[in-house]
């Protein structure tokens, strides 16, 4: 994602400003495979989540429960993930109509069933940022998208 918090935590790593997290590159051209393709899109999700998306999720939450991020630090999430969804969407496209309904397309599609989920996930945490104690009591019971799929 673009981890939003500004701290080192449990991936190690310290988050960039976003605005550097978000100039990931674009799909690789017709040139390249479509697993390639499906990869890449694969690889940017990893890339801007830093975690398993559920640990990101979670990590989220703590952060906002701690005041340690932002709305509008989730709004670039959002916006960085939104770019990666119209990207999974033209891979998933150019699969099919180069390689037709088989196993480079459905791996296609789970790669953008993937980025759809978290960015579903993410959506819920940042509209009920509008009421925080009720955001923090729904992820305390686990009633999160995310806490109950397999996100």
């Amino acid at each position: 994602m673009v981890c939003t918090c500004r701290n080192t935590h449990a991936h190690g790593t310290t988050a960039q400003p976003a605005r550097t997290q978000s100039k990931v590159s674009k799909v690789g051209t017709r040139s390249r495979s479509p697993i390639a393709r499906q990869n890449t899109i694969s690889s940017r999700l990893k890339l801007l989540v830093n975690d398993p998306p559920h640990a990101y999720l979670n990590s989220m939450c703590l952060h906002l429960k701690h005041g340690e991020i932002l709305p509008e630090d989730i709004r670039v999430a959002l916006n960085a993930l939104e770019d990666l969804r119209m990207d999974a969407r033209t891979v998933e496209d150019n699969v099919l109509q180069q390689e037709g309904v088989g196993g480079a397309f459905k791996e296609a599609h789970e790669a953008s069933k993937s980025v759809h989920e978290v960015i579903s996930a993410v959506e819920e945490i940042f509209f009920l940022l509008f009421d925080i104690p009720n955001l923090m009591e729904a992820y305390s019971q686990g009633n999160l998208l995310f806490q109950q799929s397999a996100v």
